[in-house]
């Protein structure tokens, strides 16, 4: 009984983690960040605000993220961020 409930536990434990690593798979760019790990980075440097949410591009396909600031003036702001792209526009 004890073993038939430890191979359980580590069945599931194993299948949560590969569904985990097959979700972020093709989602990683250069250095291991994910896309929205780089449009908040890029949207918090490009105001100096905080930023309060990020959310996925709509398609599925990559595109751009749409990023919720804090600007540094005490006003919420909304930027559309492709991480695909370089700071100057390129891909």
């Amino acid at each position: 009984m004890k073993r038939a409930f430890l191979a359980t536990l580590l069945g599931l434990t194993l299948a949560t983690s590969l569904d985990g690593h097959a979700k972020d798979k093709g989602e990683r760019g250069a250095g291991g960040r994910s896309g929205a790990d780089v449009a908040a980075e890029r949207a918090r440097r490009d105001t100096g605000g905080r930023v309060l949410s990020v959310q996925p591009p709509p398609q599925q396909d990559g595109g751009a993220y749409r990023v919720k600031i804090l600007t540094p003036e005490g006003q919420v702001r909304y930027l559309n961020v492709d991480p695909r792209q370089d700071a100057k526009g390129k891909r």
